[in-house]
Order: C-alpha cells, then structure tokens, then sequence
C-alpha cells in the first residue's frame, strides 16, 4: 500500500489530481539500495524517497527477463508461410500464406490452421516489454545513464521496480514539480512548463552546452540519457509470436520476436524522458530549464526512475 494521501488534500488546487493517492514516504536516512545487482543512489526530495539513478535491471521484480531490442536486428515479416506439417510438426510443402501481420505492419492476428495429419499450427501474439540501452551500448551507457524501456515494460504486471517500490504516477510527477515551484495551472499543461525548475533535476555534468539553467538543487541529478523511438515509419511495434505445433497431444513450440522497423536512438547528452505509469512522459533538454510533460506511443524507449511506496 502507498505511503500517502489524495491530491485533494496533498495538491489542494490541481484538480486532475483530488481523486489520486500520491505517495509521501521518506528514505528514512538511507542513502543507497542494491536491487539486481545495481546499488541505486537514492534522495529525497518534498518527503518522497526516489531513485537517485535511472532504472537498468534487465529483469522484473519476479526475476522474469525483459526482452533486448537491439538495433542490429531487424524483427519484421509480412507474413509467415505454412503447409502441411510431419508428425514433428515440421513443413513438407507450402500450400498456403497465412498472413500474421498486415501490410501497415500493425494489426497482427492469431490464427489456428489444421493440417492433413491431425495436428494444428496455432498462433498467439502479444505487444513485448522490451528494453534497450542509449545508443544500443551498455558497456558505455550503462552506470552513467541506465536503460531504457518501451511502455509495454512499463505497464508489464511482472513489474519493473523492486518490492516497496514503483514507477511513479503523472500525479506524483506533480507533486515533485509543486515542490519545485511549478503551479498548479503549470502541474496540469501539457508541453513546456516553468521556467528554471527542470534545471533544479539535471545534473550539472554530462549534459551538452548549454545545459541551461542547470544547478541540481533538488539532488534529482537527471542525466541526459536520450531516447529511442522510431522515425521511419508511422506504425511501428513489437511483437511476440508464439507458435505452436500440436500432434497426438505433444506441443511444440517457438517465439519469433517481430519488429517493424530498426528504432532509432537520439537524444544522447542533450535530452532525457522519463515515463510516468499512466503513460505520461517529463522530458528535459539541454537548451531549457523547462520540464515538458506529454504522452508518447508505447513502442518508443524511455528512462524511469523509482518511486518509494
């Protein structure tokens, strides 16, 4: 359960917020805690405990993987071609092109095709939690800047911030910004907010000149990890397929992994974004003291940062 109270009373004039629970619960003195591996930094700031660092555990909090998507890689088909299948569930002809994904490279579909001998092919697919690093480099990226994750991860039930902890909300975004300075008017617009307190979060090293308005007041030491999207196309996406091969009650299987297009990453030591649970988005730049709040498409890559329950 979280440690806190509804906006109503916690941000009193930010109506978006009356009916949310927005957590105020203090590091307690601690500064740091190991979580797979990785000792994180952590600081408080307006009685909120939070990561000091951006996320970069390759697994949940149940130790379940998070799937890489790299850049060298190009997940994508139009279709997947099938015939008939031996008792082993392998092909020995192709008679027939089913389709898995449309030609826009977005809607995909589950089919179940039987064949002369029994046995069926069925196939299941889900949008993947997925996570890459800045510039697909984790031997260079990795301590200074952490990963980054698409917001299928983000929303994933496996939960990617450890036991105690958790991504925090759009509302709790706002109540970082209150005590930073930002209006009630500014918490709730949507685009470039305020005037220096996104420079109250950025560290005053690592970032691009001019690193505007930089000075870390607040201990939030935000490196300009950048982002990876996809520029390219207008539809793009992960999938995972699951095939499935049954006969005489045994069953095979496989996952293929399908990407639309190779992501792009951008953004490095001049900007960062981080994801809120709701899918909101804070973004800072190098050229402004601004915190820009958005939403964005969960198939682009973003930082996070944990929240103290």
């Amino acid at each position: 359960a979280l440690n806190g109270a509804i906006g109503a009373n916690l941000l009193p004039d930010n109506g978006y917020c009356s009916n949310d629970t927005i957590s105020i619960s203090s590091c307690n003195g601690q500064t740091s805690l190991n979580y797979n591996g990785h000792d994180y930094d952590l600081v408080e700031i307006g009685g909120q405990c939070w990561f000091k660092e951006n996320l970069q555990t390759t697994t949940f909090r149940n130790g379940s993987s998070i799937f890489k998507a790299d850049s060298s890689i190009l997940y994508s088909a139009t279709a997947y071609s099938i015939g008939y299948f031996d008792i082993n569930c392998n092909p020995i002809g192709n008679n027939t092109t089913y389709g898995i994904i449309d030609s826009s490279f977005f809607n995909f579909y589950g089919v179940t095709i039987s064949n002369y001998n029994g046995g069926n092919i069925s196939l299941t697919n889900t949008l993947t939690s997925a996570y890459s690093w800045p510039n697909f480099d984790s031997s260079l990226n990795a301590n200074n800047y952490g990963a980054l994750y698409n917001y299928y991860a983000v929303s994933d039930a496996n939960e990617l911030c450890p036991t105690g902890w958790h991504i925090p909300t759009d509302c709790e975004w706002m109540y970082l910004e209150n005590t930073l300075g930002l209006t009630a008017v500014e918490q709730q617009a949507t685009g470039s907010r305020g005037s220096n307190q996104g420079g109250m979060l950025k560290s005053i090293n690592s970032w691009a000149a001019p690193n505007t308005w930089a000075t870390n007041n607040s201990g939030f030491s935000g490196m300009p990890s950048g982002l990876i999207q996809h520029s390219t196309v207008s539809l793009p996406f992960l999938a995972q397929i699951n095939f499935y091969c049954s006969y005489l009650n045994t069953v095979y299987s496989n996952d293929l992994y399908y990407h639309s297009a190779n992501p792009q990453s951008s953004g490095l030591n001049s900007g960062n974004s981080w994801w809120a649970s709701d899918g909101y988005t804070r973004s800072l730049t190098n050229s402004s003291g601004q915190i820009e709040r958005s939403t964005s498409n969960g198939y682009n890559y973003k930082s996070i940062r944990c929240l103290k329950d």
